[in-house]
């Protein structure tokens, strides 16, 4: 089995418990430390404590950077995120063109569409057909489809 594998081993299994066990004793000395009077804990010779205030600061702080790095993230999301009308959004340097003289292919020799307007082989008239083969993935220009969808003057 590789080492760094995600599987559970024996000493994935051991040193778990081991974290099991430490953060059940800190939480016990947590809570210990937070709801018992300070007087009980000079009186038994513990001297040196921090005030009470850490007992409800620090969990509320570690709440708020929680909370806080969710809206980090999503904000860094949406930064690095183009404006609506910048070209990256519709094109990209992995997109490709479909020339007139490129080959696609379609998996059909005769158009299944019974709707003569909805048939895909519409949607590829610059480009060669070759009806043999699966069709492959095109980027679809969108000066064409826009011409296509809302510059049609006899609807």
């Amino acid at each position: 089995m590789p080492e760094h594998a995600p599987a559970p081993t024996a000493s994935r299994a051991v040193y778990g418990f081991a974290l099991l066990l430490m953060m059940q004793l800190f939480k016990i000395i947590y809570i210990t430390w937070a709801v018992v009077p300070l007087e009980w804990f000079e009186s038994v010779g513990i001297s040196c404590l921090p005030d009470k205030y850490w007992a409800v600061a620090v969990p509320l702080l570690l709440l708020t950077v929680f909370a806080c790095s969710f809206i980090i993230y999503f904000s860094f999301g949406l930064l690095m995120t183009p404006n609506w009308n910048d070209a990256n959004t519709v094109k990209d340097k992995f997109s490709i063109d479909c020339k007139s003289n490129d080959n696609i292919s379609l998996n059909f020799l005769s158009c299944p569409c019974k709707v003569a307007n909805n048939c895909k082989i519409n949607f590829y008239k610059g480009c060669k057909i070759i009806e043999s083969n699966i069709p492959i993935l095109k980027e679809l220009d969108v000066v064409e489809v826009s011409k296509e969808l809302y510059w049609n003057s006899n609807k």
